[in-house]
Parts: C-alpha cells; sequence; structure tokens
C-alpha cells in the first residue's frame, strides 16, 4: 500500500513538473522555438495556398508548404508596382486592361484604363519593347506561369516572383536566342526567336551598351565574378541572382563620345567595374546589419532549471518514501526472558532472608 502511495505520490509530481512548464519555450536543434504543452500536442495551423487562378502550389497540393513549423510564403507586398496595356510611343489600336486589372486586385486608370496599380510582387513580362512596331502573343506563356495576360495581342504579362531577362534593347532590330541560358537557369524562354526568358525569383539583368549604342564588349569575367550567367550574342548581358543597380558614366546615345572610366567610383562603393573602359558599375546598396533577437538563454535555461529542482525533488520523496516504506514493514523485536540485575539482587534478598528464617527455628541454632 506504501509502494502504491509512493508511486502515486512519484507520478502526480510529474505530472506537475510537465503542467509547470505548460508554454515555456525550448530550442530545437534547428534554432526554431516551440511551445510545449502539458499534452506533448503541437499544432500548426495550415492554410491554403492557391493562385489566383486556381492553381495550387508547386507540389499539386492545395495546402501551403512548412518548414519546422514556418510559413514559407510568398515574399510580402512592401509598394506598388505599375502595368500598362501598352508601350511608350505606341500607335494604333490601343486596348486597355480594367478586366485584367481587377483579376489582379489593382486599380485601373487612364484615359482607356490603359493602367493599373498592383502590389510590388508582380512583375510585368512583355513581347514588345519601346519602338517595336510587331508583337507577338504570350497568353500560352502567361497560362503556363499561372499569370493573367493583357494587351492588344496578350503580348503582356502581369506574373508574381518572375524576372524578364532580354537578349535585346529598346530600338533593337536584331536578337538572338537564350532557350540555352534560360534553361540553365530553371527559366522559360519566350518571344519570336526565344529572345526572352522568365526567371523565378530576383535577378538584375547588366548590360555593356546602353539602348541606342551601336557597339557592346564582353562581360563574361566579370558576370562569372558576380556569380550571374552571361549571355547574347558576344556575352555582353549578364543576369546576376539578387539586386544590383547599373550605374554608368554617360548617357545614351548623345553622350557615348564622353564617356569615361568610373573604376575607382565602382571600388569606392564596394561594386564591380565592367565595360570597354570600365564605363559600368553592378553595385549593391549596403544593407544595414539586422539588429540581433533577443537570445532565449534566459528563458530556456529558467525552465530547464525548474525541471532540474522539480526532477530532484522526485528523486528525494522517492527515496523518503522508500525509507518510511523500510521502517513501517520492520518486525517488532520479541522481549528477552533474562532477569535485570535488580531483580537477580532482589531474589538473593529473599533467599538469605529465607536461610535466616530457617535458621531462627532450629533449635540449638546460636545467632
Amino acid at each position: 500500500m506504501t509502494v502504491a502511495f509512493t508511486v502515486s505520490l512519484s507520478l502526480s509530481l510529474l505530472l506537475i513538473v510537465s503542467a509547470s512548464v505548460d508554454g515555456a519555450y525550448l530550442p530545437d536543434q534547428s534554432g526554431v522555438r516551440f511551445a510545449i504543452t502539458a499534452s506533448s500536442q503541437m499544432t500548426t495551423t495550415m492554410q491554403r495556398s492557391t493562385t489566383k487562378t486556381g492553381v495550387n502550389d508547386e507540389n499539386g497540393s492545395a495546402t501551403a508548404a512548412y518548414d519546422l513549423g514556418r510559413r514559407t510564403d510568398p515574399t510580402p507586398a512592401t509598394a506598388y508596382v505599375q502595368l500598362a496595356s501598352e508601350v511608350a510611343g505606341q500607335t494604333g489600336t490601343l486596348n486597355g486592361m480594367s478586366s485584367a486589372c481587377t483579376t489582379l486586385g489593382g486599380t485601373n486608370w487612364g484615359s482607356h484604363s490603359q493602367f493599373c496599380a498592383v502590389a510590388n510582387t508582380y512583375t510585368q513580362l512583355s513581347t514588345k519593347l519601346r519602338g517595336d512596331s510587331v508583337t507577338t502573343s504570350m497568353e500560352t506563356t502567361c497560362t503556363a506561369l499561372a499569370g493573367v495576360s493583357y494587351g492588344t495581342t496578350n503580348e503582356f504579362c502581369a506574373v508574381e516572383g518572375y524576372t524578364q531577362l532580354s537578349t535585346r534593347l529598346a530600338g533593337d532590330s536584331i536578337a538572338t536566342s537564350m532557350t540555352t541560358e534560360c534553361t540553365a537557369l530553371g527559366g522559360t524562354s519566350f518571344g519570336p526567336s526565344d529572345q526572352y526568358c522568365a526567371v523565378k525569383g530576383t535577378y538584375t539583368q547588366l548590360s555593356t551598351r546602353l539602348a541606342g549604342d551601336s557597339t557592346a564588349t564582353r562581360m563574361t569575367t566579370e558576370c562569372t565574378a558576380l556569380g550571374g550567367t552571361s549571355f547574347g550574342s558576344i556575352d555582353q548581358f549578364c543576369a546576376v541572382p539578387d539586386t544590383y543597380t547599373q550605374l554608368a558614366s554617360y548617357l545614351a546615345p548623345n553622350g557615348a563620345a564622353t564617356k569615361y572610366s568610373m573604376s575607382a567610383t565602382c571600388t569606392a562603393l564596394g561594386g564591380t567595374s565592367f565595360g570597354s573602359i570600365d564605363q559600368f558599375c553592378a553595385a549593391q546598396y549596403p544593407t544595414p546589419a539586422p539588429t540581433p533577437a533577443p537570445a532565449p538563454a534566459s528563458s530556456s535555461d529558467g525552465g530547464a532549471l525548474v525541471i532540474i529542482l522539480l526532477v530532484v525533488g522526485v528523486v528525494l520523496l522517492c527515496i523518503l518514501g522508500a525509507a518510511a516504506y523500510v521502517l513501517l514493514t520492520r518486525s517488532p523485536t520479541a522481549p528477552t526472558s533474562s532477569a535485570t540485575p535488580d531483580t537477580e539482587l532482589g531474589n538473593k534478598g529473599s533467599g538469605m532472608a529465607a536461610s535466616d528464617s530457617m535458621a531462627a527455628q532450629v533449635p540449638g541454632s546460636s545467632s
């Protein structure tokens, strides 16, 4: 009975330990903090992840992907981006994009609703550049990318999470295919001769010439140094991951004769210069170091200390219970038959008194 009581007491104390750390945070090996509940169950709310066209995520599941309890949602919008159903200088029949803008959840305006403001998670792809007289539909490609096409011949496409690369600049009459490079980047090529590429993620296209320039130079070495992929007829373009800004020492096309090296300036900006005389620079604006999050040591160490103390207490109580059990179940000691010294003395005294009495009764005995 005592053993059962001791075990019951220990289990109760262990449950108290579990309840006492309810809501305490302990870091796992991945650094993600989870809440430990008394029932040892961790639940995460799962939400459906579908695009505006009803296409599920890339794994074919209607449930969003999770990584050790962390949502992998797309980057949230931080600003607006302007879309347009025409390019600068376009003439002829002009179509608006009111229907497409509504589908995208944007705000429409313009003389014939040719503009739309949407979240900056969208990118406008196009088979038409400024000055082009002929356009090619990209409706099929846009649908494959889960985007929304619009324009006179659906030459534009608004899609989330993509960057457009091109082997031609505005005003160029000749373009080269970039199917090989686009495939290597995991992108989708499109256009009359596959001169365009829609690549997933954030990329910056660099160029050794500006629109209107008649000549360009190779930039394979600089592109490789930046971790990018060069492309074009003579590798005059470079697709580099992340966000860069291309700076130039002249304006095109009239300022090409006055261009000069900006190597020193580029170095001061922490960038990479390129071009025939280093007239260009690819630089990133320095990102401030993120403020380190408070170390979770206090909460986790405190919780661990509480657990250790309570476990030690449980062990001590178990030891005390076992000791009490041993003491309570020991057999009582039987009384001994040996006489005490006082009793022996008393018996001796009684014997002596009896002897004296018998001696007094014998005739002739002297006292």
